[in-house]
């Protein structure tokens, strides 16, 4: 009996072995996204970088995200915007995600380090929602999911977009 209890668990780590090789070949999601403070800093300070393209998530006046994209890369989801970028618009931008409900909970820097298949930085994200999910649809570019809250929506509807957004009160 002991026997066949150990070839059970024995077959069992291989397959989960398995799997977490397996699966750590498909490289999307968070491991994509690298959260440090410096990253937040440069949002947060208005730092506009050149050589990069501008993205937001949400609507103008409720956005849930903004990313900045090293040229060469392109972001092809169709539920992010690309905008150019000034200090006043990135500071309107990081004020009114800062602002949101339930921003106050996240207890992780905003900011991220977009990376590449290798490890090399494409980007920053910033956002006080949680990470998305990140896949490559080719070499230079990819694709990012919608950004999913941190606290419980209260099962709101989406807007005309499919976006749902956070209360914001009366």
């Amino acid at each position: 009996m002991k026997k066949r209890n150990k070839t059970i668990f024995s077959v069992l780590g291989l397959f989960l072995f398995l799997l977490v090789v397996a699966s750590s070949g498909c490289s999307s999601g968070p491991a994509h996204f690298k959260r440090r403070v410096s990253a937040s800093d440069t949002f947060e300070q208005f730092n506009v970088l050149s050589h990069h393209q501008y993205y937001y998530f949400g609507r103008p006046d409720a956005l849930l995200a903004v990313v900045a994209i090293e040229e060469g890369y392109r972001l092809a989801s169709p539920s992010w915007t690309a905008t150019d970028m000034d200090v006043l618009s990135l500071k309107s931008m990081v004020g009114k995600m800062l602002n949101q409900p339930g921003a106050e909970y996240n207890i992780n820097p905003n900011g991220a380090y977009i990376l590449d298949d290798d490890g090399e930085t494409i980007g920053l994200w910033y956002s006080v929602w949680r990470l998305p999910l990140l896949r490559f649809t080719s070499e230079k570019e990819f694709t990012i999911s919608d950004p999913q809250t941190i606290f419980p929506i209260n099962n709101r509807e989406p807007d005309d977009d499919g976006i749902i957004l956070p209360d914001t009160g009366p």
